[in-house]
């Protein structure tokens, strides 16, 4: 059986290689509890990104100034033309 000497060079290479794959495993346990603290970041409720919950409230917000226009042309009595007739008639 032959015994083989450690150079110089082989100790540093395989400490090297330590030190670069407890970096990369650090790395990735990083990542990993930022994944697990906020696994969807982009969305903001079950479903939606911030920017599709914007639209949405904008397309609602929208709608109900329409709807309260109608509803007031319907109290003031001006969601229709009148029925008057604009001559004169025998009864």
């Amino acid at each position: 059986m032959r015994h083989r000497r450690l150079s110089f060079q082989s100790i540093f290479v395989a400490s090297a290689a330590v030190a670069i794959g407890s970096l990369a495993l650090g790395g990735c346990a990083n990542k990993a509890q930022q994944f697990r603290s906020n696994p969807t970041p982009e969305i903001d409720s079950l479903g939606m990104t911030h920017e599709e919950i914007d639209n949405r409230l904008t397309v609602t917000n929208d709608t109900n100034a329409r709807m309260i226009n109608r509803d007031i042309g319907y109290v003031l009595m001006l969601d229709r033309p009148s029925r008057l007739t604009p001559h004169p008639t025998p009864w």
